[in-house]
């Protein structure tokens, strides 16, 4: 067996810090920035796990960061179950560019595999998305 993804949380020793979110942050915000600039609706469409959405230096970023959450409703509770919330971003991720998404309120419609925006969870930081588990 294989590994098959890079775990962030990995420790490497470089002349740009001790862990891969030294080595690559500096690198993708910058690039962010560059391709932000090009965009008339400065902000950050973040769907990505919260331990890789870390190696985006926030602090940097000449932009806004909408966080976009997947959670799961069972038993009258809404929690986020990583199996579930890595498909949902995959689901998302897919849907946004087929749709060719420009503006951040057009996001409240997506609507695949059962989810729906939660405005009740939501904030203007962080669109939540949830579907039912039976």
């Amino acid at each position: 067996m294989q590994p098959y993804r890079l775990e962030m949380g990995y420790k490497i020793k470089t002349i740009r810090g001790t862990s891969l979110y030294d080595f690559w942050g500096e690198a993708i915000t910058d690039w962010l920035n560059e391709a932000l600039a090009e965009h008339d609706e400065q902000t950050l469409v973040n769907c990505a796990s919260k331990e890789y959405s870390r190696s985006v230096k926030s602090d940097r970023l000449a932009a806004k960061m909408l966080n976009i959450g997947f959670k799961q409703y069972k038993g009258g509770v809404h929690k986020t179950i990583a199996i579930y919330a890595k498909r949902a971003r995959g689901m998302f991720a897919d849907w946004y560019i087929r749709n060719r998404i420009s503006k951040s309120e057009d996001l409240l419609a997506f609507d695949r595999g059962g989810y729906r925006f939660q405005p009740e969870l939501s904030s203007s930081s962080e669109y939540v998305f949830s579907t039912d588990l039976r």
